[in-house]
C-alpha cells in the first residue's frame, strides 16, 4: 500500500513539474529582438556566401503596375449576375457581345470592344500594339495573350510568338502552354512553379521569399523599396546552410506553433539548441520524469500480471478440485441407490441416518454442478508451480498410476520397454493420465489400450502416453474437444476433464494430440531439469 502512495505523490509532483517546465520553455523560447536580428543576420550571410542559380529584375520585364498584375492579379473577375448563368467563352466566336455591358468600364471599353470584334470575326487582325499596352488582363480574368492562344489562330499558337510574348501572359497561365511549346525553362519556368501567395510576395517586394524549391532574396534589401531585383537560390542550399545555425525552417500553418513567422514559413530552434538553452535543472527533471514514468508503468504492469496469474492459479485449482470431487460423489450416489433398493430390509435404527447421508450426498452433487458456473480458466503461462523430482523407475511410476484405474479384462497396458530414471513433477502427470483413462472408460468402447514409450525430441527425452479405444468420438477438433464444459451429447460428466489435461500439458511444455479411428489421445511430456524447478512459477 505504501508503494501506491509513493507512486501517487510522484505522479502529482511530475504534473506540477511538467507544467513549470512547459511554462519556462515557452517563455524562454519566445522570439526576442536579439533572435530576430540573428535571423536577419543569417539571411544576410547566406546572400553573401551562397551562390545563386540566377538573378532577375522583375521591373525590367514588368515595368508598370499594370504589368505587375500579370504576376499577382488583384482585379476582380466578372460578377455572377442574374444574366450570367454560365460564363461566356471569350476565346470563341460564340455569344458575341452578349451581356457586354456587365464587363465594360471607361478604362477597358476600347480594348474589350476590339477583342469582341476580333473573336467574333468582325475584324481580321488586332492593332500591332494590342498586347504591348495595358490593360493586359481581360475582365474575365485571363490575359489577352492567353485568350489569343486559346483561339488557335495563327500566329498565336506558334512557339515563336508565345515565347516572345511570355511577359504579357499571367504567370499562372504559363504552365498551360507547355502542351504546345514544351518545358518553359529559364526564369519564367521558375516563376511558373510558384503559388499565388509566393508570387504576391515577390510582387510587393518582400526581402526574403521561400518556395518549395527556391529561395528568393531581394538584392539591396529594404534600402531600395521600389526595387524588384532578386537573387534565386536552391532551397536545398539554404537548408544545408541552416544546419550550421541553431535554426530550422518549416512551412507556416495556423494549426501549428511558430517561433517566428517570416512571410510564408516559420523559423524554429532545432532540438539541440532547445536542450542547450534549457538549464541543467530542467534536463535533470525531464529525464527523471521519463525514468519515474517508466518505473511506474513497469510496476503497474508487473502488479497486474501477478494478480492475473494468481487468479488463473486459483481457477485452475478449482477446476481440478471440482472435477476430482465429482468422481467420488458419483460413486457415493451409485452406492446410495443400491442401498435404497433394499431400504426396507435395513434396521429401523439405520434408516434415518442413511436418509441423512443420502441427503448430504445429493447436496454435494448439487454443489458440484453449481461450481461450473464459477469456473472459467483463461489461457495463461505458468499457472502451476511444478516441483520436478527424479523418478528412479519410470516403469514403476507409470504402473502405480495406471493399474489402480484399469480393470482386469478390458484394458491392455504396454509399459515402456526399457526402464529408465526420469525427472518430472510426479503429481500433475498422474492427474492428466488418470483423466484420459477415465474419459476412455466412460465414453469409449473396449478394448482400451494404453501405450507408454520414450521418444527423443530436440535432444531431450520425452515421455509419451497414448490412450486409445474403439469408440466413436463426435468431435473432430482438439480445440473444441478441450474447451471448458464441452462434452458429448450422452456424457454425464462436467466437461472439464480434457480441458484440465490440456492445461497441465501446456504448462509442462508438452503436447496433446487427438486422432480418430481409433479414438486416441496422446500426451508427450519433456524431461525437466532440476535446476529450473525454482523458476517455473
Amino acid at each position: 500500500m505504501k508503494l501506491y502512495f509513493i507512486l501517487i505523490f510522484a505522479a502529482i509532483a511530475m504534473a506540477f513539474g511538467s507544467g513549470n517546465l512547459a511554462l519556462s520553455l515557452k517563455s524562454s523560447l519566445a522570439p526576442t529582438q536579439e533572435d530576430i536580428s540573428q535571423i536577419d543576420l543569417i539571411k544576410t550571410r547566406f546572400e553573401d556566401e551562397g551562390t545563386p542559380i540566377t538573378r532577375i529584375d522583375l521591373r525590367s520585364v514588368y515595368h508598370t503596375r499594370y504589368h505587375l498584375e500579370l504576376i499577382h492579379d488583384q482585379t476582380e473577375t466578372i460578377p455572377d449576375g442574374p444574366k450570367h448563368d454560365d460564363r461566356i467563352d471569350y476565346a470563341s466566336k460564340n455569344d458575341c457581345f452578349k451581356n457586354l455591358k456587365y464587363v465594360l468600364t471607361p478604362r477597358n471599353y476600347k480594348k474589350v470592344t476590339l477583342w469582341e470584334e476580333f473573336r467574333c470575326q468582325r475584324r481580321s487582325s488586332l492593332p500591332s500594339n494590342f498586347f504591348a499596352e495595358p490593360d493586359f488582363i481581360h475582365p474575365s480574368g485571363n490575359s489577352y495573350a492567353f485568350l489569343a492562344y486559346l483561339t488557335k489562330r495563327a500566329p498565336f499558337i506558334t512557339q515563336e510568338w508565345i515565347r516572345s510574348n511570355f511577359s504579357v501572359f499571367k504567370i499562372s497561365e504559363l504552365e498551360k502552354l507547355t502542351e504546345t511549346i514544351g518545358p518553359i525553362g529559364g526564369v519564367f519556368g521558375i516563376l511558373a512553379t510558384l503559388t499565388d501567395a509566393e508570387l504576391a510576395s515577390l510582387a510587393i517586394g518582400k526581402n526574403f521569399t521561400l518556395t518549395k524549391n527556391y529561395c528568393f532574396t531581394k538584392i539591396g534589401g529594404s534600402f531600395i523599396s521600389t526595387s524588384l531585383r532578386y537573387a534565386i537560390y536552391l532551397r536545398d542550399d539554404f537548408e544545408n546552410y541552416l544546419r550550421e545555425t541553431p535554426f530550422t525552417i518549416t512551412p507556416f500553418s495556423p494549426n501549428n506553433s511558430c517561433f517566428f513567422r517570416d512571410n510564408n514559413f516559420c523559423w524554429q530552434y532545432n532540438t539541440a539548441y532547445v536542450f542547450k538553452k534549457s538549464n541543467m535543472g530542467h534536463l535533470i527533471f525531464f529525464f527523471s520524469s521519463l525514468f519515474i514514468t517508466a518505473l511506474i508503468v513497469w510496476i503497474i504492469l508487473n502488479k497486474l500480471q501477478v494478480q492475473k496469474l494468481e487468479e488463473e492459479r486459483k481457477k485452475l485449482a478449482l477446476h481440478v478440485l471440482s472435477h476430482e470431487f465429482r468422481t467420488p460423489v458419483a460413486n457415493l450416489l451409485l452406492q446410495a441407490e443400491e442401498i435404497q433398493k433394499h431400504f426396507d430390509s435395513l434396521p429401523l435404527s439405520t434408516q434415518d441416518p442413511f436418509l441423512m447421508i443420502q441427503s448430504e450426498i445429493y447436496r454435494l452433487q448439487r454443489l458440484t454442478q453449481m461450481s461450473k458456473n464459477y469456473l472459467y480458466v483463461t489461457h495463461h503461462n505458468k499457472l502451476i508451480n511444478f516441483k520436478p523430482q527424479k523418478i528412479d523407475s519410470l516403469a514403476e511410476y507409470l504402473e502405480s498410476i495406471i493399474v489402480p484405474n484399469v480393470g482386469t479384462s478390458d484394458y491392455i497396458f504396454f509399459n515402456i520397454e526399457n526402464d529408465i530414471s526420469f525427472i518430472i513433477d510426479p503429481y500433475w502427470p498422474s492427474i492428466a493420465i488418470k483423466n484420459l483413462i477415465v474419459n476412455s472408460s466412460l465414453h469409449g468402447k473396449p478394448p482400451i489400450t494404453i501405450t507408454a514409450k520414450i521418444v527423443e525430441k530436440n535432444k531431450n527425452l520425452h515421455l509419451s502416453i497414448a490412450v486409445s479405444d474403439m469408440g466413436m468420438c463426435q468431435f473432430s477438433d482438439i480445440d473444441e474437444l478441450t474447451t471448458e464444459f464441452v462434452k458429448g451429447s450422452e456424457s454425464i460428466g462436467s466437461g472439464l476433464g480434457l480441458n484440465i489435461v490440456k492445461k497441465i500439458v501446456e504448462e509442462m511444455s508438452g503436447e496433446l494430440l487427438f486422432a480418430k479411428n481409433p479414438t486416441t489421445f496422446t500426451i508427450t511430456l519433456p524431461q525437466t531439469k532440476l535446476k529450473e524447478s525454482g523458476n517455473n512459477e
